[in-house]
């Protein structure tokens, strides 16, 4: 099944396909996202701490930071991250599966074989769901929330932005283990 999957993957894995998911990703990251946070702030009235960009807290930090919110930007928080932030994760999905399906792609000609390493941005995507579905419902629920939702909500934002660090370090090492291959190949004619 995966190898089904992934071998689809390689098709369309090009110059196009990264094209095209960078300039959504562009959109969605330098817009999209950017003016939710910027209306969650104005609503506020102040600037305020949002949740899914911190990488851990506990449930008594979480209850203080939705504190400075108004009842205004909190329901509006939780509509962007059941709406704006619910198709973001699809959109860096697919950026992320384009460069590191290209990748695997272009090491299988050394011999590696990497094609698990897709299933990472599909983990992180996973993870961000559940993570915006508790991060509304602290928001909706506020302060009336359970500490186990805070903690457990919590653990899922540390896990995407850990796993986001293992995509970007993935990228970089298997751009350089390519670069070394491609140079060590081009040594030996």
């Amino acid at each position: 099944m995966l190898k089904r999957i992934t071998d689809a993957l390689y098709r369309i894995t090009g110059r196009n396909a990264f094209i095209i998911a960078l300039m959504v990703y562009a959109v969605f990251g330098l817009y999209v996202m950017p003016q939710g946070l910027a209306k969650i702030q104005a609503l506020s009235g102040r600037e305020v701490k949002v949740l899914d960009l911190q990488y851990a807290y506990t449930p008594v930090q979480a209850r203080a930071w939705l504190s400075e919110y108004t009842d205004v930007s909190r329901e509006y928080a939780a509509r962007f991250d059941l709406v704006e932030d619910s198709v973001y994760p699809v959109v860096y999905t697919a950026l992320f599966l384009v460069m590191i399906s290209w990748l695997c792609r272009s090491l299988e000609m050394y011999g590696l074989r990497l094609r698990y390493l897709l299933l990472l941005p599909l983990a992180v995507m996973l993870i961000d769901y559940c993570e915006n579905q508790g991060n509304a419902h602290m928001l909706r629920s506020y302060p009336y929330f359970s500490d186990r939702v805070a903690v457990f909500t919590s653990a899922l934002t540390t896990a995407k932005w850990t796993l986001v660090g293992i995509e970007g370090l993935v990228l970089i090492v298997g751009v350089c283990v390519l670069v070394y291959y491609r140079s060590a190949k081009g040594q030996r004619r």
